[in-house]
């Protein structure tokens, strides 16, 4: 049997800047924000100097418009944070506003949302050579984004990374519908190709592409043949 559409069309959301100061803390976070971590948000969001690493807000605050029908005492009945404690501190030491979504939860709710919402993100696991070509072409002259970035005592060997993503096992290249069984030898020169890609390019996200494109079509998988009738 299917599950039951829950309709969520009718839930309001509003998409605010506000003042750092119009959401309270809330004393359910159990985020500990360290300095390092602080140091690298304020870098990407304000940065300082000639702006070289910054972005700005590419994000945005979770606030609950907790309200006494809902369940909230009077006490407790104010516009509580539930997710952005740490940008709500840096916003606030720069005296600027930051971007939030609004919505209205009840206690219950609230404390589902606030035991989930990060628990939820570390359960996708990680692709490492693709977060590692990610990480090459993210460009900064920022001192603190690039010790975030391993860029600081990067090793150059990236083509070996690259290489390392597309294989499907130790020596088998899988580059689109290509499955393709490499030597040793043929790795370290397919790694070697990969760095000159980049040095010429000046990033690593085209060199599959490229690749593909040196190797010849396949050809097109003949149709399965249809099945024979019995004779009686």
């Amino acid at each position: 049997m299917a599950k039951k559409k829950a309709s969520t069309e009718k839930q309001k959301l509003t998409l605010a800047w506000i003042e750092p100061d119009q959401a309270q803390f809330n004393p359910d976070n159990w985020r500990i924000h360290q300095q390092l971590q602080l140091d690298s948000l304020d870098a990407l969001i304000f940065d300082d100097g000639d702006g070289d690493g910054a972005v700005g807000w590419a994000g945005a605050a979770l606030v609950n418009d907790r309200q006494a029908e809902d369940g909230w005492t009077e006490e407790q009945a104010k516009p509580t944070l539930v997710d952005g404690h740490a940008r709500q501190k840096l916003a606030a030491e720069r005296g600027e506003k930051m971007p939030a979504i609004i919505g209205r939860w009840g206690p219950d709710a609230e404390a589902l949302i606030l035991a989930t919402l990060d628990p939820l993100s570390q359960m996708a696991s990680e692709d490492r050579g693709m977060l590692d070509i990610v990480r090459f072409d993210a460009v900064t002259e920022n001192d603190v984004l690039r010790h975030l970035l391993g860029k600081d005592a990067r090793s150059t060997a990236l083509g070996d990374k690259i290489v390392e993503a597309a294989l499907r096992d130790e020596y088998m290249l899988a580059v689109g519908r290509h499955q393709i069984p490499l030597t040793e030898m043929e790795v370290d020169l397919l790694s070697i190709e990969a760095d000159a890609y980049v040095e010429e390019m000046g990033l690593a996200h085209g060199f599959i592409r490229h690749l593909l494109a040196l190797l010849p079509p396949l050809p097109e998988p003949e149709p399965e043949p249809e099945p024979q009738e019995e004779e009686a």
